[in-house]
């Protein structure tokens, strides 16, 4: 089985519409010429950005839900097959590492493995609401008192890194382009140069300010519907006000999207989630339509979404670089809905296939080779400057890593669920 039948589908719908704002978003963002300083940026980020909240609101959502289904069992078992499969989906987080260059630092899945263990944690102990929305605000203020920690640069550090000038024939905005790569492997670098506590705790998609979401989340599922959920917006407001105070400073850059949890950030995502997601609850109602339904099996879907959706992106900045000399909306306007065809497409396929062999005795020996050759000729093409083979093979690890997935996940579940020998 790849999932349960007792869904709640206006989590998957959540889920869905966060995957396809965070689409368009890497669809802009990934246009080659469009000149990041410009306030556009600014404009196509507000967009983007709301792919976070809604994603880990509806993710911490979903703990609850599967709380409940365990709530007949009161032994260790159910927490052992969870926290297993979440183990599991840190590990397999690495190989989506090498595809976003981010080995050495906590991205997505580590993201959402840590964040989901921590809510199934304080869930499954019953805590009460009020002490989550105290735990998640600490985190945000941990967050918040490393977001402006200086970076380690060095002449040592920044030597190590290989600079490949533009030649005297490339055009302007190749060379910016090329330019860009090389600031951003700088700071890259500095980054990693962190100690990797911190780089667990605090840098990009770390524990830190995301799990806090999910623990809002989970008070959002609790007292929506009550007058209490008037005083959780009050908080949120009161926060957001608050960051406010601390310059607005968009992440631009690399290094500002490597330290996420600046204040004002934090707190607009927090607001937008607390503001967004009751008013959706309300107005969902039931996988009525073609476009509702697409939208569902995306969210239930999220982690193959996550995978494939960056082939599309890669393949379209490619092919959308012959209209460079068009307005970048007038390009958008095809190229983001186009975007978002192929990746429903390709995402509906993709689950279709592993549905139809998973039961197949070869199959994870097979996804299981693919990951591990894709993944280290990866990395050899990458050290290499090979970027279009790097590209080619990290996309076949990532996508190896979706199909193994519920591979691991239900042998966990197998395993800690097996008959026990009654001795005689």
């Amino acid at each position: 089985m790849v999932h349960t039948t007792d869904r709640d589908l206006y989590i998957d719908f959540a889920k869905g519409l966060a995957c396809l704002v965070m689409a368009i978003g890497h669809t802009c963002y990934y246009t080659t010429w469009f000149p990041h300083s410009a306030s556009s940026y600014v404009v196509i980020w507000k967009i983007s950005e709301f792919a976070m909240p809604i994603f880990l609101f509806a993710s911490g959502m979903n703990v609850v839900s599967q709380v409940k289904r365990m709530s007949t069992d009161k032994s260790i078992r159910p927490t052992l097959a969870f926290l297993g499969s979440v183990a599991w989906l840190f590990l397999l987080g690495f190989v989506y590492c090498i595809n976003r260059r981010s080995l050495g630092m906590m991205d997505l899945f580590q993201c959402v493995a840590m964040g989901t263990a921590l809510t199934y944690i304080v869930v499954r102990r019953q805590w009460p609401t009020w002490s989550l929305v105290l735990l998640g605000v600490g985190i945000f203020a941990l967050s918040a008192s490393f977001c402006y920690d200086p970076v380690p640069y060095s002449d040592e550090l920044i030597k190590g890194i290989h600079l490949k000038p533009a030649g005297a024939n490339v055009s302007g905005f190749v060379a910016k382009f090329q330019r860009d790569v090389i600031i951003g492997d700088i700071k890259k670098a500095a980054v990693l140069a962190l100690p990797l506590w911190r780089r667990i705790l605090y840098v990009h998609f770390a524990f830190a300010p995301w799990a806090g979401l999910f623990l809002f989340g989970v008070a959002t599922k609790r007292l929506q519907g009550s007058r209490w959920m008037y005083g959780l917006w009050a908080l949120g407001v009161a926060l957001f006000l608050g960051g406010l105070y601390v310059p607005f400073y968009p992440p631009r850059e690399d290094l500002g999207f490597y330290l996420r949890g600046k204040p004002d950030y934090v707190s607009r995502l927090l607001l937008e989630g607390l503001l967004l997601m009751v008013p959706l609850r309300r107005w969902y109602v039931g996988g009525v339509g073609k476009l509702r339904m697409a939208v569902e099996l995306i969210g239930k879907e999220s982690f193959v979404f996550f995978v494939v959706h960056w082939l599309i992106i890669w393949l379209s900045a490619v092919v959308f670089l012959a209209f460079r000399n068009y307005s970048y909306w007038a390009v958008w306007a095809v190229q983001v809905p186009l975007n978002l065809f192929l990746a429903y497409q390709l995402t509906k396929w993709v689950a279709a296939h592993r549905d139809r062999t998973i039961a197949h005795p070869r199959y994870p020996l097979k996804w299981f080779s693919v990951m591990i050759v894709g993944g280290a000729l990866a990395l050899f093409f990458e050290a290499r400057d090979r970027m279009f083979l790097f590209q080619i093979f990290s996309i076949a690890a990532s996508v190896s890593m979706a199909m193994l997935w519920p591979v691991g996940r239900n042998a966990i579940r197998g395993w800690v669920y097996r008959p026990r020998k009654i001795a005689a």
